[in-house]
């Protein structure tokens, strides 16, 4: 199934695979990966779609629509929702939204999803945008760890004390 472009959430060309059950929609984040499952209820699906599109109805600056692709994807965070988190920051990202944090965030969602190593490469993009910024080292360190690079995972916390 693609609800509205979830094919290329991440523009990553890792697309999750979707399966309609009674209790909701399957979402698995790699078809490799059989313990990678996320499981979004049909009300979340149908509360983010229609933000979503109302969204696309609105005629609005690019700014503007970045600030609500970034709140959507804080919403999802929230919702403890990784797979649209990534999918709104990323639009968000590629919309120019500015910051060091929204980086962190998706970073943080990758983790969830054990994508460790887009996870990685979030968490550098946060720290090289703002090298002070302990939430940055902190999403390096869990990649990390999640990586299974435990010393390196302990350098990166110890970097952002």
């Amino acid at each position: 199934l693609d609800f509205c472009g979830l094919r290329a959430w991440a523009g990553r060309g890792n697309a999750p695979a979707a399966s309609v059950k009674a209790s909701g929609v399957v979402v698995q984040t790699r078809p490799r990966r059989s313990l990678a499952l996320h499981r979004t209820t049909n009300a979340t699906l149908t509360m983010f779609l229609e933000y979503e599109a109302q969204l696309d109805n609105d005629d609005m600056a690019a700014d503007d629509h970045a600030s609500d692709m970034e709140a959507l994807g804080m919403a999802a965070t929230r919702a403890k929702e990784p797979a649209w988190s990534i999918r709104y920051l990323t639009n968000a990202i590629e919309l120019g939204y500015p910051g060091h944090a929204i980086w962190a965030e998706r970073s943080a969602s990758y983790a969830a999803l054990e994508e460790y190593e887009e996870a990685l490469e979030d968490a550098l993009v946060c720290v090289r945008l703002n090298p002070l910024s302990g939430l940055g080292y902190a999403r390096k360190g869990e990649a990390l760890m999640g990586k299974q690079m435990l010393q390196a995972a302990e350098a990166a916390f110890m970097d952002g004390l």
